[in-house]
C-alpha cells in the first residue's frame, strides 16, 4: 500500500473533508489511511465530530428520524490510551483547553469540558437517545451506547484533571 490509494468517493471530493466543520483543510492520504483502517468516527478531530454532532442534532428533531445502529451516533473514540490527551479528539480537546488556559480563559476552558462532559454523560444521553430507537434495537444500541458514553466521560474526567493540575502547579 503506497499513499497515493484514492480515497476520493464517486464525485472527486474527499468524503473526511466534506465532515470538518466549514469544509475545513484537507489532511494528508496517510491519515485517511487510517481512517480506512478503523471505524468510522476513530481519529476524528474535535471539529469534526462537532459538525457531526450538530447534523445529528437537527436529525434529532424530525419525528420519523430513527436510530437503527450505534454507528449512527457520532460519538468520539475513546483514547487507546490511559492519556487522553495525545489522542485524536480528546487531544483537540487537550489542546484547545490548554490554549484558553494561557489565554486567561480558564472559565472558558472549564465551561467546554463540563458541556461535553454532560453531552455524552450515560444518564443524560440515553434517554435523549432511547426515543429514537426502534423497539426492538432498544437494548442493544442502549447497552452499547452506556459502555461508549462511560468511557467519553471517563476521557473528559481524566482532562479535567489534567486542567486542575495545571491550575495548582506554580
Amino acid at each position: 500500500d503506497d499513499d497515493d490509494d484514492d480515497d476520493d468517493d464517486d464525485d472527486g471530493d474527499c468524503k473526511y473533508q466534506k465532515r470538518a466543520a466549514g469544509g475545513g483543510s484537507h489532511h494528508s492520504k496517510k491519515r485517511h489511511k487510517m481512517r480506512k483502517n478503523n471505524d468510522e468516527y476513530s481519529h476524528q478531530t474535535f471539529l469534526e465530530v462537532e459538525a457531526e454532532w450538530k447534523r445529528f442534532e437537527e436529525k434529532m428533531k424530525s419525528d420519523s428520524f430513527k436510530i437503527s445502529s450505534i454507528n449512527s451516533i457520532p460519538l468520539p473514540t475513546q483514547p487507546e490510551t490511559t492519556h487522553p490527551t495525545k489522542f485524536g479528539y480528546f487531544g483537540d480537546v487537550w489542546k484547545m483547553v490548554r490554549k484558553m488556559c494561557s489565554k486567561g480563559e480558564k472559565r472558558k476552558a472549564r465551561r467546554l469540558l463540563i458541556t461535553l462532559y454532560l453531552r455524552y454523560h450515560p444518564d443524560k444521553m440515553g434517554p435523549r437517545i432511547a426515543k429514537l430507537v426502534p423497539e426492538e434495537d432498544t437494548n442493544n444500541i442502549l447497552g452499547e451506547l452506556q459502555i461508549k458514553a462511560k468511557a467519553i466521560t471517563q476521557a473528559l474526567t481524566a482532562l479535567k484533571s489534567e486542567l486542575a493540575s495545571l491550575a495548582a502547579a506554580p
